[in-house]
């Protein structure tokens, strides 16, 4: 009887680790209020939305630049290289159901519209292109649409993933294990290494 129990509660364990998590993403971004809004939703019940000033994302963009081209090893580089490592196991283990991307884009000269719409059309291809290698994908649409006679950006993207929570759990861990480096290796919470002393 109790090897019974056991062994139900073993299986138990076994299906709610291969259960999957239902997250829907939708992200707006519109150059009148110079922010991009993020909503969250796990589960069709648990909300979260939060709003970021692009002047901040530039920022963070251009540290994120300046750490790329750097050659040495740098407290900004190191957790830039294992957050392209954790994205790339994330990508990995998600199913994505539907990515919808849509973005209008207008400069206020039809020359410069119709050369901002080239380029964004082969950004979105190239980022498109490896998201779709890196992860399973059933339904993806993008669009770009010119607005020639207004100066304006707007982008909406919504995503609708699955993940099951055996791989939530390894994504926790590698987390956990890059924290643990950091901090081996005399990093602090704020990204400045600490004496060694």
């Amino acid at each position: 009887m109790l090897y019974l129990v056991f062994g139900l509660m073993m299986l138990i364990f076994l299906v709610f680790l291969n259960a999957g998590i239902k997250f829907t993403v939708y992200l707006v971004y519109s150059s009148g209020d110079g922010q991009i809004k993020v909503q969250l939703t796990m589960l069709n019940r648990i909300h979260r939305e939060q709003s970021f000033p692009i002047g901040g994302m530039q920022f963070v963009m251009s540290k994120i630049a300046s750490a790329r081209t750097s050659s040495s090893i740098s407290p900004i580089r190191m957790p830039l290289m294992q957050s392209i490592k954790i994205i790339t196991i994330f990508l990995k283990h998600i199913y994505i159901q539907e990515f919808r991307w849509h973005t209008i884009i207008g400069t206020g000269d039809a020359m410069y519209t119709a050369l901002s719409i080239g380029s964004l059309w082969a950004l979105k291809g190239m980022l498109i292109s490896d998201l779709t290698f890196r992860s399973t994908s059933k339904t993806v649409i993008v669009n770009v649409q010119p607005d020639f006679d207004n100066k304006r950006i707007y982008s909406d993207l919504n995503c609708i993933f699955r993940i099951r929570i055996v791989h939530i759990m390894l994504i926790a861990i590698h987390i956990i294990c890059f924290k643990i480096r950091r901090y081996i290796n005399g990093y602090t919470t704020a990204g400045k290494p600490q004496p060694s002393h």
